[in-house]
């Protein structure tokens, strides 16, 4: 797709264009995502700012991580309505994947610009200060600890597609956030941004349990196999204690996906140990082969 930008006299700043295509009358949102995309940016330049909103949160909701260009069309004409709070997260969505080098660059002077704006860019009546003092712009380290696709919103708006930690300027107000990563639950919370200059927020999402399955198959009969859990994917709902069998083992164990520690010991042969991966819906293959001890009367230091 080829972008093209493109100066307004309305909006101090440009919009980057999508697809070119014959204009339509529709004011809801078009299902196709490219399709709201070339609608919104129709409207913004046409002055139409309130009515852009919507399509541009339609391509945004669809397909945002294909079409990042719209976070920043988006932020222009957020900044335009003085409604930085929002405008700030869509130029700091562009700068977390966007790739045009010019674009970055205006990503990162609108984020100043409505930082050094002062009050009058800001939503004024719609900010809710905290009790302990006036709203303020505040430097958050947002981390996801998880590891994922997915996606993080920030009020109903996908923003980042991967759990990883991040810096950004966000308004003194509450957000609701939600993570949604794959093979993890879902994690909604509110978070209230105060009015320090820094704050963390961690999110950890709760990673789904699923099972896979553990053989272990000894050369010698009799041996005593210990399976431990050492690190469990999902720690809290993984229900598996130590276990002790011998050899041979009758059946394979079904077993929470993690790290294993396994140790077979047998009289008068030398202890084998090992960490084991057991993962989903795979069957961990474990063959040892245990070696014998000299004979007491020789062994060193006898």
């Amino acid at each position: 797709m080829q972008y093209t930008k493109c100066l307004t006299a309305v909006i101090s700043g440009c919009l980057v264009m999508g697809l070119a295509s014959a204009a339509t009358a529709q004011e809801v949102p078009s299902e196709n995502p490219i399709e709201a995309l070339q609608r919104a940016n129709r409207l913004a330049n046409a002055g139409a700012w309130t009515r852009s909103v919507p399509h541009y949160e339609a391509a945004i909701q669809r397909a945002g991580e294909q079409f990042p260009v719209a976070y920043f069309n988006l932020a222009e004409v957020l900044r335009a309505k003085n409604l930085c709070e929002r405008a700030v997260l869509f130029y700091q969505s562009y700068l977390d994947r966007g790739e045009e080098a010019d674009v970055l660059e205006e990503s990162r002077a609108g984020v100043e610009a409505c930082r050094q704006g002062g009050r009058a860019m800001v939503a004024e009546g719609k900010e809710t200060p905290p009790e302990e003092g006036p709203a303020r712009w505040v430097k958050v380290r947002l981390k996801v600890d998880a590891q994922g696709e997915g996606s993080v919103q920030i009020d109903g708006i996908p923003m980042f597609f991967s759990g990883q930690e991040r810096e950004l300027w966000m308004r003194s107000g509450t957000y609701a956030l939600e993570v949604a990563l794959v093979d993890h639950d879902v994690l909604a919370r509110e978070v209230v941004i105060g009015v320090e200059p820094t704050q963390e927020v961690v999110l950890t999402p709760e990673r789904m349990l699923f099972h896979g399955s553990l053989m272990v198959e000894v050369d010698r009969p009799g041996a005593r196999v210990r399976v431990e859990p050492r690190e469990l994917d999902s720690p809290t709902r993984a229900n598996v204690e130590p276990f002790t069998l011998e050899s041979p083992w009758e059946e394979v164990r079904e077993l929470p996906t993690g790290t294993y520690f396994i140790e077979v010991t047998l009289d008068e042969h030398h202890r084998w140990i090992r960490n084991v991966e057991v993962e989903r819906e795979r069957q961990a293959q474990v063959n040892v082969r245990l070696r014998r001890m000299l004979p007491a009367a020789i062994r060193p230091g006898q």
